[in-house]
């Protein structure tokens, strides 16, 4: 298997031990860092303080696990300290490929082909204890997830003080109201003694909602219902007396109401048609009007016009000629969707790339210019040209989306992060391409055939 620069982690059936590692690593760190998240108020804090907390017992905990190792009068303490260490599956991914790789190489050097990567002394601890952490942590998780989330922790008085509350006193309107509600039987749509409590981040519950009644009658209902489903004439259809309703057309209507069916109506009976009819004209012409400006507007703008219009503070009304065009083609979603598979294929072009020079001798260039080129002994193979052209053709897409946006949108375009990306390409990749055009110029190939 060609993995240059991990071979210790590759041969001597060390391919297999990290491959066992890594799955026990995956299954226990997902619960683990769901875990973490429950001590934190704010999603963007639990992730980076969980980043932190596996990277800290990840990687300094091992060091410390090795430099204790290493003190005559200090290894007990650390022989004890690795039963608490081996409950963070960091400290298990790390001291455990730690291990493969001291002894892929030990074995490799002294010739030894029988070691056993996974035994107990050497990596063994650590993957058992990752694949027994992961039922464990799940199990808690959920636990935890299912406690915080029941119905008896949302009625605690901790989270809802109702019983620390003092009654306020209620306007003469709103209690007239609460009691309409509560002994009518009329309404179509009931809500009594609504509660809302929400946890705040310093701990303490916040009441938002407090005992709210309100009810629906029935002609308001039919109302309603007509102006969520596109007109009074769909509102009624399938009742007596009414036809399909037609694009600019009115509607049969009955002189008095409809027939009642079982419960409540979807529209009270009503005599007085002709409040029936200026409500479905009215929606009509509103929902007409609507529906033009939305298509003229993603016509004429995109459909991010929005989103940049509001990120950005800029107006997009006020362009004209080849900005509008320019704006409308960068705001369609096929461009950022061509950015990001030009980013993907970026990251493959590095990752061959880096394999490329991995395998070089030490002190070559990439056009095979090296210090010790009189050894006969050495072989090298250049950066393959084609791996060349792709980075300025990265470089190019990345340089023209940049001017693109910020010649549309003028310096405003800064303030949005997804060019600040954009930006942070660019650089990188100009670095990239300068280091290069200097690790291969001819002045530093002079020097080197210098000092051979």
């Amino acid at each position: 298997m060609p993995c240059p620069g991990i071979d210790a982690f590759v041969d001597n059936g060390a391919f297999w031990a990290s491959f066992v590692v890594f799955a026990g690593y995956g299954l226990a760190i997902a619960p683990f860092s769901y875990l973490l998240s429950f001590l934190f108020s704010k999603h963007t804090s639990a992730q980076i303080l969980s980043l932190v907390v596996n990277f800290l017992t990840g990687l300094l905990l091992m060091l410390t696990s090795y430099i204790l190792n290493l003190i005559e009068s200090t290894k007990d303490v650390n022989a004890s300290l690795m039963w608490i260490y081996r409950l963070f599956p960091g400290f298990c991914l790390g001291h455990g490929l730690f291990e493969i790789c001291t002894n892929s190489v030990i074995s490799e050097q002294l010739g030894v082909e029988d070691i056993h990567l996974l035994g107990w002394g050497v990596a063994g601890k650590d993957a058992l204890f990752l694949y027994l952490l992961a039922p464990i942590y799940f199990a808690l998780a959920v636990l935890v997830d299912v406690v915080a989330h029941s119905p008896l922790a949302a009625w605690s008085r901790h989270l809802d003080p109702v019983g620390n509350e003092v009654p306020a006193e209620e306007d003469e309107d709103v209690a007239n109201e609460r009691r309409r509600v509560s002994e009518s039987d009329a309404d179509v749509v009931r809500l009594l003694g609504l509660r809302k409590v929400y946890r705040t981040p310093e701990g303490h519950p916040k009441v938002a909602v407090h005992s709210l009644s309100y009810g629906l009658p029935k002609v308001r209902a039919g109302l309603r219902f007509a102006e969520e489903h596109g007109g009074m004439g769909q509102a009624m259809n399938g009742r007596d007396g009414w036809d399909e309703p037609q694009a600019g057309k009115m509607p049969n209507v009955p002189d008095h109401g409809s027939s009642e069916d079982e419960g409540h109506p979807h529209v009270a009976e009503v005599s007085d048609t002709h409040i029936l009819k200026e409500v479905y004209h009215d929606n009509a012409k509103y929902k007409n009007k609507l529906s033009k400006m939305i298509r003229d507007y993603d016509l004429r703008f995109g459909g991010k016009a929005a989103e940049i219009q509001a990120a950005l503070k800029v107006d997009p009304n006020t362009f004209t000629g080849t900005r509008l065009a320019l704006h409308r083609w960068i705001s369609w979603w096929g461009f950022d969707t061509l950015i990001g598979v030009v980013i993907l294929g970026n990251s493959v072009v590095i990752g061959f790339e880096s394999s490329v020079r991995a395998e070089m001798p030490l002190g070559c260039t990439g056009d095979c210019l090296c210090q010790n080129q009189l050894d006969p002994t050495l072989t090298c193979t250049g950066v393959p040209l084609w791996i060349i052209l792709a980075d300025y053709g990265f470089y190019a897409v990345y340089l023209t989306e940049f001017i693109l946006r910020l010649g549309v949108y003028g310096v405003f375009v800064l303030k949005s992060h997804w060019v600040k990306f954009d930006g942070f390409l660019v650089c990188a990749s100009t670095l990239d391409i300068i280091v290069g055009l200097v690790s291969n110029s001819e002045f530093l190939n002079q020097v080197m055939l210098v000092g051979a």
